[in-house]
């Protein structure tokens, strides 16, 4: 049996609805990441999570500057920030990191943790994920 402990957290777990041919679209970018980013200021939940490849985008070339603007946008209305993106491993072995931006103080510079999920594309399964 298991007790709360604390106050309730509420969690806004945001889908864009995107058409899985149009996500890695080059031309739809700018679009799909704009929409992301209102959704994630329109969010009063505590913690704002986002589906693996929300953003269509490899971490490697993933603009870091992209990643801090989605956390200050979350942190907008004093939430927090879990993103999904996809990882090369190798040239022909995929797998996702996540990245959860973690309570500081109003001042502090916001910072990523990102981490390596042990399973492909699943990065909330048992054992995988932990930032």
């Amino acid at each position: 049996m298991t007790q709360a402990q604390g106050a309730p957290v509420t969690v806004s777990l945001v889908q864009g609805n995107i058409a899985q041919d149009l996500k890695w679209d080059a031309t739809r970018y700018a679009a799909t990441v704009q929409l992301y980013r209102r959704m994630i200021e329109r969010s009063a939940a505590r913690l704002t999570i986002l589906p693996e490849t929300a953003i269509p985008r490899f971490l490697d070339l993933l603009d870091p500057e992209l990643v801090r603007a989605l956390e200050l946008s979350a942190r907008s209305h004093g939430g927090d920030l879990i993103i999904g993106l996809p990882l090369r491993d190798a040239p022909d072995a995929i797998s996702t990191a996540c990245s959860a931006s973690a309570p500081r103080p109003p001042n502090a510079t916001t910072r990523s943790t990102w981490c390596r999920s042990e399973s492909s594309f699943r990065p909330f399964s048992a054992g995988s994920c932990r930032c």
